[in-house]
């Protein structure tokens, strides 16, 4: 059977703190944006070409928080990707991909990990 640990802080035994992700999200916005995987996520917007909304099942308690993001395509892909985000709030990261010639672009992999 499995069991649950709930925890208020996490530390190295050497006494550090330990700062997991609050969110992450793996989707591709080619064709209808799908999530490919993700963990306090309950959906993803469409904002056009290249712009995704990723919408956090449980609000976290501040909009001032750490976004990795990235994005790319295949190997055969001639373009060089450029991820930025656009608008952070509680309950949302909105997110653009650009390719080398700063136009908004579709790519068929985009992730995100958030640290608060």
């Amino acid at each position: 059977s499995m069991s649950t640990l709930k925890v208020d802080t996490l530390q190295t035994t050497g006494g550090a703190g330990l700062y997991p992700a609050k969110v992450w999200s793996a989707w591709n916005q080619v064709g209808t944006q799908s999530i490919l995987g993700s963990g306090n996520i309950s959906s993803i917007t469409d904002g056009g070409v290249g712009i995704t909304t990723n919408n956090f099942s449980n609000s976290l308690s501040s909009s001032n928080f750490s976004v990795t993001f990235g994005c790319g395509g295949s190997s055969t892909d001639p373009y060089r990707y450029i991820g930025a985000y656009v608008t952070m709030t509680t309950s949302t990261v909105k997110t653009i991909s650009l390719h080398t010639t700063t136009a908004a672009y579709d790519t068929a992999y985009n992730a995100i990990q958030i640290i608060l």
